[in-house]
């Protein structure tokens, strides 16, 4: 999905064309972040999903991917909050679906995760 991010009249010169291109450059930096969030949950989803499927689960290591995997949903939710600032009404429905689709694609081993550090909770 592709994010208009607001734009206002131009005004070459002038104090509105310095805002637009900041309000543009504002948003180019947000969805590079956004596309950085996304990666960065893909390799720690990856990562903790690898730990998950071995027979003999590390706990700690688990304890620690989930824990990763936590932070980068963290920073996913910041910049997603920033984003839904400077997306247009007509396009925030999508902005919000979409980025509601990936967390939840990557949410249920996160939760499996945090089932297994439950189940072993004597074990840490």
């Amino acid at each position: 999905m592709d994010i208009v991010v607001e734009s206002l009249d131009y005004h070459y010169g002038g104090k509105r064309d310095r805002e637009v291109r900041r309000r543009s450059e504002f948003g180019k930096k947000l969805k590079s972040s956004f596309g950085a969030a996304k990666s960065w949950i893909t390799r720690t989803h990856t990562a903790l999903s690898r730990l998950l499927t071995d027979t003999t689960p590390d706990i700690i290591a688990i304890q620690d991917a989930v824990s990763n995997l936590e932070k980068r949903f963290d920073t996913f939710d910041e910049i997603q909050g920033q984003l839904e600032v400077t997306v247009p009404e007509e396009q925030m429905d999508d902005c919000i679906n979409s980025a509601a689709d990936f967390r939840d694609s990557k949410l249920s081993v996160l939760l499996q995760g945090r089932k297994i550090l439950i189940d072993n909770e004597d074990n840490v």
